[in-house]
């Protein structure tokens, strides 16, 4: 019940960043798509997501909002074929897929933020969420998702 709960909570956090709802995505086993969503307490929130077509290709999305507000920030790239592969590698090499949605102890402090990593593939959904990591499979996922991106982030 507890990640039913995290999940609603920063779900409603991707409509001022206009970003479509991962969750609905698994009933088309077709669609594979993955998402850092990184919401942080003193600067702008961002979603990175990639959207991994048939033919093996990606597409990154960028988006940063002005707080709960406005989208202020939008693109998109087209990623190599490497690209792709080497963001589905990290995923495997992590163990997305095995680990817990949320973690116990994890805190909630007055200065930092949520890292969310989000993936859909073969009709399965899958989330987890870490408070300000240092350390780990999250942290290591949001900061090769921002590798990607190549946008220079000040404290994600």
């Amino acid at each position: 019940m507890k990640d039913k709960f995290v999940y609603l909570n920063f779900s409603l956090n991707l409509v001022p960043l206009k970003e479509p709802n991962l969750h609905k995505l698994r009933k088309d086993k077709s669609k594979m798509s993955f998402r850092f969503l990184c919401e942080r307490t003193f600067h702008n929130p961002f979603s990175i997501r990639v959207e991994i077509g048939p033919d093996g290709l990606g597409t990154l999305y960028f988006k940063e909002s002005e707080f709960i507000f406005d989208l202020i920030k939008n693109k998109s790239i087209k990623l190599t074929k490497n690209d792709t592969e080497e963001l589905v590698n990290e995923i495997n090499k992590e163990n997305f897929w095995m680990l817990k949605s949320s973690d116990e102890e994890d805190e909630i402090g007055l200065d930092g933020s949520d890292w969310i990593i989000e993936g859909v593939e073969n009709g399965n959904y899958h989330f987890v969420k870490r408070w300000s990591p240092e350390q780990g499979s999250v942290r290591n996922l949001g900061l090769f998702f921002i590798k990607l991106s190549q946008e220079k982030i000040d404290e994600p």
